[in-house]
């Protein structure tokens, strides 16, 4: 993690800024039992260049592939300050031996279909050679970043609240949930979201990026955000609370019957449960239910009866306890043919 903009205190690497980037940092285990881990990290005061002191608090949730990484930007200079908080991972470029042009890692975020930027994306390293790594899936709304081992990278003002990398070889993605509450002043250009990719070596960065914090001496500012893993084919579509969604659920109807199908990647180890719902979407009656975890994906194609009177079906995801964690996907049945009640 690293304030933002880079640009005003050197970046990774500059000994300007090495009191937090190379700095010492000190370590606590704050949980190391129950259904909850937890530790934080905190730098070493920095009142000279940024002014800041950082703590990052890091919570490992049992069951299941959340963490929840909590970032505070705390002021420790004698002077008025404005930061964003920004959080960095970086990811494999190249999967294999082979050519990065096998486009094998590739990261995917929505755009903003308001954005005022060109293309719902703006370059932030002004690199032809980089081009050919952003291809916007129109019909989506997406982007998709695939690593070509060129330098580049670009922002975007996406409100989505989700940015994914995928490993396209095994089927694996990490993912990051953040808020957008609105659009405020965010750095570079206005972004939310970043993807860097590098020609020099192997890898790619995962970037969110919080508004700007004005502070004051003495004054903190804490930004959580959560952190996923799941197994699943790219293209991610959308992110919820406990699963990515590669494949919308669709129900076809015909003869009596529903055909079901639908691809996710879910965050907990338990069951996806299938059930009629009322108009609220409370679920109701429980048709099917299928073994879910976060090391295969939930790749649904099945046939039932169409449930008689239905015309909303959901699908839950419960833990291995049987407790309910959230909802995964709904549809609405077809109205043709339409499957109605029995009457007398």
């Amino acid at each position: 993690m690293w304030p933002a903009p880079q640009s005003e205190w050197g970046g990774p690497g500059d000994p300007v800024g090495s009191a937090l980037d190379g700095g010492k940092w000190t370590g606590a285990i704050v949980q190391a039992s129950g259904q909850v881990g937890e530790i934080e990290l905190t730098s070493p005061p920095d009142p000279d260049v940024t002014g800041l002191q950082i703590t990052r608090r890091i919570r490992l949730f049992a069951g299941g592939t959340r963490v929840e990484v909590a970032e505070t930007l705390s002021n420790v200079s004698d002077r008025d300050i404005r930061w964003s908080v920004w959080d960095v991972t970086q990811v494999p470029g190249s999967l294999s031996s082979n050519s990065p042009a096998d486009k094998e890692s590739r990261i995917y975020f929505p755009l903003n279909p308001s954005s005022k930027m060109p293309d719902g994306y703006v370059k932030l390293i002004d690199d032809s050679a980089g081009d050919g790594q952003w291809e916007v899936l129109k019909d989506a709304d997406l982007m998709r970043v695939s690593y070509l081992g060129q330098t580049g990278k670009i922002g975007a003002d996406s409100t989505a609240g989700w940015i994914a990398h995928v490993d396209e070889i095994h089927n694996m993605a990490y993912i990051k949930r953040f808020e957008v509450a609105k659009l405020k002043d965010h750095p570079d250009q206005g972004s939310t979201v970043e993807v860097y990719t590098s020609g020099d070596a192997s890898y790619m960065e995962v970037e969110v990026l919080s508004e700007l914090i004005p502070l004051k001496p003495g004054e903190s500012y804490t930004v959580t955000r959560e952190w996923f893993g799941a197994a699943t084919p790219g293209p991610i579509l959308e992110v919820g609370k406990v699963a990515s969604v590669h494949q919308p659920l669709v129900v076809a109807a015909a003869d009596g019957k529903l055909t079901l199908t639908g691809t996710f990647g879910v965050f907990a180890e338990g069951k996806a449960v299938l059930s009629t719902a009322d108009e609220e979407g409370k679920a109701r009656d429980e048709l099917l239910t299928f073994p879910a975890s976060p090391v295969a994906p939930l790749a649904l194609k099945e046939q039932l009866d169409a449930p008689q009177g239905a015309e909303l079906l959901v699908l839950d995801l419960a833990n291995a306890n049987g407790s309910p964690l959230g909802r995964i996907a709904s549809v609405r049945l077809p109205d043709e043919p339409k499957v109605a009640a029995a009457t007398d």
